[in-house]
């Protein structure tokens, strides 16, 4: 076990330096220039903005930039007043010490305001991706014991819509049907402001804000896992080990639940890393439309804004989610 844990983290070790290179230069080929979104000022006097480079480090070439960011300038001397000599020394631990920097946009902890936010974001993923299992895995098992039957034909329609529809749509579609329309749900948020002062936290008002963007996160969910599903059994079915226990008197639902359903949950649990890691993602759209205050609508504000740390840390931190994930759903199928 622990043999095995090691292995996949060094072998998540290259995907994750990968993914910090490419989405770093990325973000410093994109147009916009950070300090001027900072100033904001066309009258800005041009020695006090060179400064405030020199003091972010955004003079230094691309390369040097992104060792500092991912291992701390806290050994090399800046120099602050531009006359070619150190001044200070640097404040950056790192990435690899978990200092993420300062957001530009903030000017707070990068760290402190991704605690904050994963906990919503995680909020609608968990419950969204256990929707998706509770849900998909019934209808898919429901179409594999009667194939080409009217539930099976809509379970395969279903499926097909429900990963060819774009979740930004479905949730414009459901604000405008649900909140603008009918006026059942809220529109966005992720509690309501005119509730009670004194009432810290609303269950009933959690749930009711989160009906619409779970449903519309989950909705992928249900189609792939159900499909997914539907092929496991109806190829489970047709082993000879089933035949078997058909001829030796065991009842249809008991051959069904006890051996086909068992076997053919091992493969589709692996799903549970790659579904999750498409929630996060998927979570970035959902969030700006809901005006859910999660990690999502977060790293949108950051790209818009420039903020350097707070987009590469996004990333990271999403990458490492994604790679623990898989890594947790492999465990138990390694043990079996």
């Amino acid at each position: 076990m622990g043999a095995y844990i090691t292995r996949r983290l060094l072998q998540a070790i290259p995907t994750l330096f990968g993914i910090t290179v490419i989405s770093f230069f990325l973000m410093l080929a994109a147009p916009g220039d950070p300090v001027t979104m900072i100033t904001f000022k066309p009258n800005a006097d041009p020695a006090s903005v060179e400064k405030l480079r020199r003091q972010l480090g955004l003079d230094q070439p691309a390369l040097v930039q992104y060792v500092y960011w991912l291992i701390g300038n806290d050994w090399v001397h800046i120099d602050v007043d531009g006359d070619g000599e150190g001044d200070i020394y640097g404040t950056r631990k790192g990435i690899l010490r978990g200092d993420f920097g300062q957001s530009l946009q903030h000017k707070r902890s990068v760290g402190g305001l991704i605690v904050e936010r994963i906990p919503a974001t995680l909020q609608l993923t968990v419950t969204a991706l256990l929707i998706g299992y509770v849900i998909g895995i019934p209808v898919g098992v429901l179409s594999a014991v009667r194939p080409r039957s009217w539930f099976d034909q809509f379970a395969r329609v279903f499926s097909v819509i429900g990963n060819a529809v774009p979740a930004f749509w479905l949730g414009l579609l459901m604000i405008m049907l649900f909140s603008v329309r009918l006026g059942l749900l809220p529109m966005a948020g992720m509690q309501s402001v005119t509730g009670p002062r004194d009432a810290d936290f609303d269950l009933m008002d959690r749930v009711r804000h989160m009906i619409m963007p779970v449903s519309v996160l989950a909705f992928g969910t249900i189609a792939s896992i159900s499909r997914f599903m539907r092929t496991e059994v109806i190829e489970i079915m047709g082993q000879d080990y089933i035949r078997t226990a058909h001829a030796k008197g065991l009842r249809g639902g008991s051959v069904l639940w006890r051996h086909a359903v068992r076997n053919a949950l091992i493969p589709v649990a692996t799903f549970i890393g790659p579904a999750l890691g498409g929630l996060l993602s998927g979570a970035v759209i959902i969030e700006q439309i809901f005006s859910w205050p999660g990690m999502g609508r977060l790293v949108i504000n950051g790209v818009f804004q420039r903020d350097y740390p707070l987009v590469m840390a996004s990333v990271v931190v999403g990458a490492v989610l994604f790679i623990l994930g898989g890594a947790a759903v492999g465990c138990p199928l390694w043990l079996g």
